[in-house]
């Protein structure tokens, strides 16, 4: 499920502007996924992805603009037909992190 950032409109505006950006770099043979590394081939599916993830930067008070900003953007893997899904992948393992660490946290201190 995307979060609250991917379904604003600011975030549509974002997308709208680096996809084809990013596409000419894909169709020259030059974009590499920003979560594995690997290069995304020309008819691969592809997401607008952050480098570094928009959860993270919130938490450690990025302001918006810089979050959004075509130097945190690249493009990612994304769809299960090619065996990558790079996008989705990194953003579930983030969620799992997050829900891990505030479990953790809340183990530590006792309830009154």
């Amino acid at each position: 499920m995307p979060s609250g950032h991917h379904t604003g409109p600011s975030w549509k505006r974002t997308v709208a502007i680096m996809k084809p950006r990013l596409q000419a770099e894909i169709d020259a043979g030059q974009a590499r996924c920003v979560n594995c590394g690997r290069a995304i081939l020309p008819g691969q599916k592809w997401a607008v992805g952050h480098i570094v993830d928009a959860a993270v930067a919130v938490a450690s008070g990025w302001p918006r603009d810089a979050i959004d900003s075509p130097d945190n953007l690249g493009a990612s893997h994304h769809g299960k037909g090619a065996g990558l899904n790079c996008n989705t992948k990194a953003g579930g393992q983030l969620s799992q992190a997050m829900s891990r660490d505030k479990r953790t946290e809340e183990k530590r201190f006792t309830k009154w």
